[in-house]
């Protein structure tokens, strides 16, 4: 059994924290031609940010799974808003839900981590891969939460993915993502992710 949990999003966020009006702003367009392009260009700069740095920026629904419980779960997308349940497997190989009493969700913490309430003790679970599933809600509940510096970082990208739309090398070298992008993307960066 693998002791890295696997993490999937099961519900993805319904905005962007960058919107059409100041993402065209930023790229200096004013012509509706490109929309549907800026829009998918936005997604693409939210997710490759999300993916680097750990941090989710609108409300999404994550599962996380692990083979048995451990000792303390660290969830691995920040920031947590809630947990919405916790399943597990028994050893008679039965889907359980454990009560909210039985542990406590430390959302202050990056990454955010679940422990047994006092004086409980995790379940004992079923040999099996996948045996616990923790369902969790990450993401800044509105735009206007997102920190400033992760829009700009968002718009950076934005311009970035905008004005070269293909692999491009110019004069023999490649095209990277400009320096204050890594710059952004490293203070926001959740530890252990």
């Amino acid at each position: 059994m693998h002791p890295i949990p696997a993490l999937n999003r099961t519900v993805a966020p319904t905005s962007e924290p960058v919107t059409l009006p100041n993402a065209k702003k930023h790229l200096n367009v004013l012509l509706p031609d490109d929309d549907t392009l800026i829009r998918d260009l936005l997604k693409a700069a939210r997710e490759q940010f999300e993916d680097r740095t750990g941090r989710v920026l609108m409300t999404q629904t994550w599962e996380q799974l692990f083979d048995w419980f451990p000792n303390t779960i660290q969830l691995l997308r920040s920031p947590v808003q809630s947990v919405t349940k916790i399943e597990y497997i028994d050893t008679e190989g039965v889907t359980q839900t454990l009560a909210t009493s039985e542990y406590v969700l430390d959302a202050k913490s990056e990454p955010a981590r679940i422990v047994e309430a006092f004086g409980k003790s995790w379940p004992t679970t079923r040999d099996t891969v996948n045996a616990v599933t923790v369902t969790f809600l990450a993401g800044y509940t509105t735009a206007a939460l997102v920190p400033p510096s992760i829009k700009a970082a968002i718009k950076l990208m934005l311009g970035h993915l905008y004005e070269h739309r293909e692999a491009v090398v110019m004069g023999g070298a490649p095209v990277t993502m400009p320096m204050a992008v890594d710059a952004l993307l490293a203070q926001h960066r959740v530890p252990w992710v």
